[in-house]
């Protein structure tokens, strides 16, 4: 029976070893770990236990505390008042983590661990960002010319395994959802900042945006940098590379299937 093993495209570049925060062992170990979570135990019995699962229940207490403090909806700066009752209004699910108030960023600077901190943070600015999509995409086609005209595009990557010895039990596939395509046949994906815009793509959301572009079959993207007051927002065309994404896919496969997790292997030969 063929298997499938799921990849995100959001971790894709941290399996490669492309990643500001999560190294590559640590991606893979999530990766196996979501997949096969039966087999983790064998996992740590070779390998130790690995410090970001031990951080599981204290993240879990510590987002429960987060969700308590109310969202902040609206603020004022100078001339421009934001309003993001657009956004909150529509029918979409209330984001579980939408807490920048004053309490919440006074609580995630008081968390001593500085990696349980930065994933809560990471966490939130996610949510923060699932929030404020539509008001982000409004202001990004006000102050331009184009125009996002289908949201949410998904789509299901197979990766060939060629010769390796799983080809024929496993497939895998890289999985993904870009915020929207534009009336220009690019993609549209936007990112909330926490602190200020940058010039250029970090490389794991380069490696994602490279996904997406392979994945929808597109040539061309719109990464689209928008502060969290939504009062700064800048734009960067990103070209598609096939040649960088083929060896970023390389890297993956390679790390996914080493030696190191052959616990997981295992069960496809069986």
């Amino acid at each position: 029976m063929l298997g499938t093993l799921k990849i995100r495209a959001s971790e894709l570049g941290a399996l490669a070893g492309a990643s500001e925060r999560i190294d590559a062992v640590q991606a893979a170990e999530q990766v196996w770990q979501r997949a096969l979570p039966v087999r983790f135990d064998n996992y740590i019995a070779r390998h130790g236990h690995p410090q970001w699962h031990k951080d599981r229940p204290i993240l879990e207490f510590h987002r429960k505390v987060l969700c308590s403090f109310p969202a902040s909806v609206g603020k004022e700066e100078g001339d421009r008042q934001v309003d993001l009752s657009y956004s909150l209004g529509n029918p979409r699910p209330v984001p579980r983590l939408l807490t920048l108030s004053e309490q919440a960023s006074e609580y995630l600077e008081k968390i001593k661990e500085p990696a349980i901190r930065d994933q809560l943070r990471c966490e939130t600015m996610m949510e923060l960002g699932r929030a404020l999509e539509d008001a982000a995409i409004l202001q990004w086609e006000k102050d331009g010319e184009r125009r996002v005209l289908t949201r949410e595009c998904s789509f299901m990557l197979p990766l060939g395994l060629s010769s390796h010895p799983l080809a024929n039990v496993l497939r895998v596939v890289i999985s993904g959802r870009a915020d929207g395509v534009c009336d220009d046949d690019s993609i549209y994906e936007g990112k909330i900042r926490w602190k200020s815009l940058r010039s250029e793509l970090p490389d794991h959301e380069y490696a994602q945006v490279q996904a997406y572009l392979h994945g929808l079959g597109k040539e061309n993207a719109h990464f689209v940098q928008t502060s969290r007051c939504l009062l700064y927002q800048s734009s960067l065309t990103v070209a598609r590379d096939t040649d960088y994404f083929q060896a970023l896919v390389g890297r993956a496969v390679d790390n996914l299937f080493s030696e190191r997790f052959a616990p997981f292997h295992s069960v496809y030969y069986n």
